[in-house]
C-alpha cells in the first residue's frame, strides 16, 4: 500500500472507458472468492478502508495464500451482472492502444 498522489494501476482502464469507477472487484481463488474492493476514481483499489495502487500488492498475495502473483488475473470486476477478469480488459487496452499507434 502506498499514499503517493499519482494514478493507481487500473487508472488507464478508467480512462479508456473499459472500466468505471465503483466497480465492485472480486478477488478469487479458484472459484472462491476471497475479497471484494471497489474501484476508486484515480485507479487505486479500495479494500477494507485502505486504498492500493497495484492488484498485485503484497497484502493481496498475503491473502492469496503465495509468495508472489499477478494479481490481474485474479480480480474480477462486475460489468453488467458479470464477472470478467481485470486482465482481459488490460488486454482490451492494449489493442486498442496498438490500434491508435499503428493508426
Amino acid at each position: 500500500m502506498s499514499s503517493s498522489p499519482d494514478g493507481g494501476r487500473l487508472l488507464p482502464l478508467i480512462k479508456a472507458g473499459l472500466l468505471q469507477p465503483n466497480i465492485r472487484l472480486i478477488l478469487q481463488k479458484g472459484s472462491v472468492a476471497i475479497a471484494e474492493g471497489r474501484v476508486e476514481p484515480d485507479g487505486w483499489i479500495l479494500y477494507r478502508g485502505q486504498r492500493y495502487k497495484s492488484p498485485s500488492d503484497k497484502a493481496f498475495v498475503q491473502l492469496m495464500g503465495r509468495k508472489a502473483m499477478n494479481g490481474w488475473t485474479h480480480w474480477y470486476a462486475e460489468i453488467n451482472h458479470q464477472s470478467i477478469v481485470i486482465d482481459e480488459l488490460r488486454k482490451q487496452l492494449s489493442s486498442i492502444n496498438s490500434l491508435e499507434t499503428s493508426a
